[in-house]
């Protein structure tokens, strides 16, 4: 657990970093009956056309999502 200064704790976060620069990482957000609950992000650096680079955040909640990322739980759970 991390301590805030404010007497708040944090669970541990996961994290992954891949070798194309995609850093994963997931906050356990508490227990439910089926197992623990997660929220899981990702960042990606992005490069467009121009060569500009950028980098994009995803944020799960773990509902489902429509954007069907292939590195991504949510995203396949559709």
């Amino acid at each position: 657990m991390m301590r805030l200064g404010s007497g708040l704790e944090l669970p541990p976060i996961t994290r992954c970093e891949a070798q194309d620069g995609v850093v994963k990482f997931c906050l356990p957000a508490g227990d439910h009956d089926a197992g623990p609950l997660e929220t899981e992000s990702v960042i990606i650096p992005m490069r467009s056309y121009r060569c500009t680079d950028w980098h994009t955040l995803c944020v799960s909640s773990q509902v489902g999502c429509r954007m069907a990322c292939t590195f991504c739980e949510t995203g396949r759970m559709g």
